[in-house]
Order: C-alpha cells, then sequence, then structure tokens
C-alpha cells in the first residue's frame, strides 16, 4: 500500500514539474476599431527563461524560451516563429531588408514589429495592443486600420490534470485502505 502512495506521490509531482515548465498565452480582445474584428494571438513560454530580444538582422535568430508564435487578422497571412527569418541581403533576389522584424519577450509580456517579405502585410503588437496593416486586404488594408486592444494572460490552469490525477489517486487510496479495515 505505502508503494501504491509512493509511486502516486512521485506520478503527481513529476506531472506538476512537467507541467508548470511551459506556459501558453493568449491575447484576451477586450475591444477592437472595427466592429466584428477579432485577431487571435498566442505563443507558448519556458518559465523562468531569460528575456529574449531578437531582430531580422540576427541571423539564425536566438529564441531562447520563445517556443511558438502566432498572430493574425482577418484576411491576413498569420506570422510565426517560421516567419521570423533573417532580412534579404540581396536585392536583385527579394525585396531588400525585408522581411523586417524585431521581437521582446518576457513572460507575459511581448512586443513585437513584423513586415512581411513582400512588404504587405505588417503587425505591431504590444503588451496592450495589436494593431494589423495591409496594403492587399480588407477590412486592414489601410495601416492602423485594425487594432485590437486586451491583454496576454493564461485562460486555465495549468496543473487542472495534475490536481485531477492526484484526487484520483487519494480516492483510490481511500477507497482501498477503507476495505482493508473491515
Amino acid at each position: 500500500m505505502k508503494r501504491v502512495l509512493l509511486l502516486g506521490l512521485m506520478f503527481a509531482w513529476l506531472a506538476a514539474a512537467a507541467s508548470a515548465s511551459v506556459t501558453t498565452y493568449y491575447w484576451q480582445q477586450s475591444s477592437m476599431s472595427t466592429p466584428g474584428l477579432y485577431i487571435h494571438g498566442h505563443y507558448s513560454w519556458v518559465d523562468g527563461s531569460a528575456p529574449v530580444v531578437a531582430n531580422s538582422s540576427d541571423d539564425p535568430a536566438n529564441f531562447g524560451g520563445l517556443l511558438s508564435l502566432e498572430i493574425d487578422a482577418p484576411n491576413m497571412p498569420a506570422v510565426t516563429l517560421a516567419d521570423l527569418v533573417p532580412a534579404c541581403a540581396d536585392s536583385s533576389a527579394c525585396n531588400f531588408g525585408l522581411p523586417f522584424w524585431n521581437i521582446s519577450v518576457s513572460g507575459d509580456n511581448l512586443t513585437m514589429f513584423y513586415v512581411d517579405a513582400l512588404n504587405a502585410n505588417s503587425y505591431q503588437v504590444t503588451p496592450y495592443y495589436i494593431l494589423a496593416g495591409s496594403d492587399e486586404t480588407l477590412p486592414c488594408f489601410d495601416s492602423g486600420a485594425c487594432v485590437s486592444f486586451g491583454s496576454w494572460g493564461v485562460p486555465a490552469p495549468a496543473s487542472l490534470p495534475v490536481l485531477s490525477a492526484s484526487l484520483l489517486l487519494l480516492g483510490l487510496f481511500r477507497a482501498r485502505s477503507g476495505r482493508t479495515r473491515s
């Protein structure tokens, strides 16, 4: 019985350690500049990591504790970590200096500016708003037309599965110890 309890506690501890190491932050929009506009965003961050500061002149960029990133607005291409590549250095092969971007992240504080390789779409991300601009598509046709106000947050405790597993193990232990007493 002690072995089962010890194994259960060890499992709960390992699960808690694993689930507490990465936090995914989601953009929680509170208002918008255009009716019906919804700008989606999320990123995953390794808790306790050193702050990241990177830009399009970095080759290769070191994103440290930033594991994933996605920002997108209606009718515009999403921006992910895969889009944050070094800028073009040969004007005969591509748009010189594009894509242009810089990013700074530390926990729940993400700041980013991004202009795509075609110089057609851009995003400005702060802890308080996301601005999306496009030279090609509506509703974000003119720069500044699409602004989402809000903040980065965590929607649900990551420890809920650990708590559930711990309660299950506790219930099994109590049920089993109740049978041995009678």
